[in-house]
This record gives structure tokens, sequence and C-alpha cells, in this order.
């Protein structure tokens, strides 16, 4: 679970070393909204407002409730639970699509600016994960990371990643087609890293 904001919770489940299940749960009563649960079934990365236009995978709307509108006299309470129940049942018949979306962050169905950013982070991920010469520090980074963010330590956990990263060399990378400012190239290797530490603590 990870808290984006008063009233704005995601809850998370890994399906794959590269998808994920998100599930957003949003409490919009005090603005006079509703209460909300939306399912994303999609590629591993950091919860946020951005899987409401990302494009790849799936985005399914399980349940709006508004105070005061009756749901053929169902409690709230039933109806939270009776939406739990219908995200378990998709979860559960869903993960045979797993192909169709790897494949669609390849061949978008509708590009947009942060599908080519995305594909490009995960690149950098894995270039740093498969590097046997760094293998023993990437996993102990890893462990360090998940063990930091669970207490709620992300300013650390990003000075470490950095850290780290700073002895990479952006030849390597450069080498493999990769052709940005080193910042920018640990920047985008944090977000990956943390997207991966967030579903794995």
């Amino acid at each position: 679970m990870t808290e984006l904001g008063r009233g704005c919770i995601y809850y998370m489940k890994r399906f794959s070393p590269e998808l994920a299940y998100y599930i957003l749960c949003s409490d919009n009563r005090s603005s006079q909204g509703d209460i909300s649960f939306e399912l994303f079934f999609t590629v591993v990365d950091v919860p946020c407002d951005v899987f409401l236009t990302f494009g790849v995978g799936l985005h399914v709307k399980i349940l709006s409730i508004y105070e005061g509108v009756a749901y053929d006299f169902m409690s709230t309470n039933e109806l939270i639970t009776n939406a739990g129940e219908k995200i378990i049942g998709i979860e559960n018949s869903i993960g045979g699509l797993a192909p169709v979306i790897l494949d669609e962050l390849e061949k978008p169905y509708y590009m947009n600016k942060k599908i080519p950013h995305y594909r490009l982070e995960r690149e950098i991920y894995r270039q740093v994960e498969g590097d046997e010469r760094v293998r023993s520090e990437f996993d102990t980074l890893k462990k360090e990371m998940c063990r930091i963010i669970k207490h709620g330590g992300n300013r650390k956990a990003r000075q470490l990643v950095m850290d780290f990263s700073a002895g990479l060399s952006d030849a390597c990378f450069k080498g493999r087609g990769i052709d940005l400012e080193f910042s920018e190239i640990q920047e985008m290797f944090y977000q990956h890293l943390y997207a991966e530490c967030i579903l794995d603590m």
C-alpha cells in the first residue's frame, strides 16, 4: 500500500517481474465527491495519476459511491466488501492478458510521451540489474532500499541510489544507445528501482 495524499491510496500486488495490479482507492467526500475504486493491470511503475492517461494495460472502474445515493439497500461497508470480491474475481481471470500488455508497451495502440520515457527508464534499470560486475552491490542496494522505504525514508533511499549510481560509467549506457546526461540516467534508474522496491517490501 502507498498513500499519495489525503483520501488517495494505492494497493499493489506483483503479477510477474514486469507487470503488477494496482488498485486506486479514493475518497473525495470532503469536496462533495465520491468514494471510488479502480483497478489497473499494467507495467511495474510508481503509482500516480499518470496511470489514468498512460494507456498501456487494463483500467477497470470497479465502483463509485456517492453519499445519499441508494444501492439496492446495501450499506457502504457491503458495497466496499463486494467491490473487493469483484477485484479478486477480475484478478483471477485476466492473467492471460499479460502478453497483450507487454506487446502493447512495445507497439502502443495510443502513443503518448510517457511510453517512450518509461521504456527508456526500464531499459536503464535492466542494464544495471543485468551487469554482473555490480550484481552483488545491486542486490544489497535493492534490499536496503526496500527496508528504508518501508520505514518512510524516501529521501534517504534516493540518496542511497544516487551514491550507488555515481559509481556506474555512462559509457556503458551510451554504448547501448542511451545518450542522456548522466544525471538523467541516475534519476530514471532511481524511479524504476523505487517502483520495483515498493512492490517487493
